[in-house]
């Protein structure tokens, strides 16, 4: 393992086969008990090396970050469980950025495709400002926390089905936080925090035991877009993710919300530079795109440089790294192998410590 940990020397060949990432990837995290970034070319790649690893650290906790379906110039939404499964990332990571909060008592692996690295989200300031944390005995007016929910992006229903909703029957709030696994029901006394008990959204009833009972309640925002008191004048009233670039002048990456020791792997460093290299025409496809949001009409209307936002797309995925504050180490994985195994000699894997400045 000495050979693996930060601080060794780079460019070594280890010769490991496809086969033996994932096996490596868990002894690395048992042995170095941190969070660790998984990137990968390709989606389905993505997908196949999440199900893969419950096999090889069934104890670990996986998340998946994945790539939404429009690009970042298409005005389209994204998939609901798209949203939820980066938001539940965001949350879990921006956990260790908050002194006192609770962190995974086992540190996460997240698996991430390249175009979910590039793809722009709310910095990690303004999420963790906007988060809020509820506790027994705290004084809140029940009508104050639903219009700042509503804020956040979460929406009030009847009855609380799925995550990133909530609802309200006089002194009784129910809400689902987009990251919890279930929702929460909020009784009040007056405008004191009388219990915090999960509850099952089958049946709606409170579940009981000290495995539900909550001291505390963390509310993170339901979606990537704040309309904050500093953004431009002339935006929709309904946002999207499409409008990043226009709330935030320097939106962040998932980079952002790695702890300073948090690692990052990279299963096949050539291919994701590739993947880099053919998304940056889609970059600069937005130079001639027609409609309400080009470049020139976004300069004009809401002087916003997209330029911000797309200079990812093609940038070398190295830059991205030390853009982040990351220092690198590389080592070669495939080279020297017997070409039957099928394993390419571009072969990389890439583990980053996330420099202290």
């Amino acid at each position: 393992m000495e050979r693996w940990t930060p601080g060794a020397a780079g460019g070594r060949s280890l010769g490991l086969r496809r086969s033996a990432r994932l096996p490596v990837l868990a002894a690395l995290q048992a042995e170095l008990q941190r969070p660790i970034l998984l990137l990968t070319a390709r989606p389905d790649r993505g997908l196949t090396l999440y199900d893969e690893l419950s096999l090889w650290a069934p104890d670990v906790p996986r998340l998946y970050f994945p790539d939404p379906n429009p690009l970042f110039y298409e005005q389209a939404a994204w998939g609901e469980n798209t949203r939820r499964d980066r938001l539940v990332a965001l949350t879990t990571l921006a956990a260790y950025h908050v002194p006192g909060a609770a962190t995974p008592p086992q540190p996460p692996i997240l698996i991430a495709p390249a175009r979910a690295l590039m793809t722009r989200t709310i910095p990690r300031r303004d999420f963790l400002k906007a988060s809020r944390t509820l506790k027994r005995d705290e004084a809140h007016s029940p009508g104050e926390l639903a219009r700042n929910w509503v804020h956040l992006g979460y929406e009030s229903v009847n009855t609380v089905i799925m995550p990133g909703q909530f609802a309200r029957r006089g002194g009784i709030l129910d809400v689902w936080p987009i990251a919890d696994p279930r929702p929460t029901r909020i009784e009040f006394f007056g405008d004191e925090i009388d219990t915090l008990r999960a509850f099952d959204p089958a049946t709606q009833m409170t579940l009981k035991g000290k495995p539900h009972d909550r001291d505390r309640l963390l509310i993170p925002p339901a979606c990537e877009y704040l309309r904050t008191a500093n953004a431009p004048e002339g935006l929709p009233e309904q946002l999207s993710e499409f409008h990043i670039p226009l709330l935030y002048p320097q939106p962040a990456s998932l980079l952002d919300y790695l702890p300073r020791d948090g690692l990052v792997v990279i299963d096949d460093l050539q291919a994701l530079q590739e993947c880099c290299r053919v998304l940056k025409p889609a970059g600069i496809a937005l130079l001639t795109l027609a409609g309400d949001f080009t470049q020139q009409e976004t300069r004009k209307l809401h002087k916003v440089d997209w330029l911000g936002h797309y200079r990812y797309y093609g940038l070398d995925v190295l830059d991205l790294f030390r853009e982040a504050g990351f220092e690198v180490e590389m080592v070669n994985m495939g080279a020297g192998i017997d070409p039957k195994w099928g394993v390419r000699e571009g072969d990389m894997l890439f583990v980053g410590k996330k420099g202290e400045s």
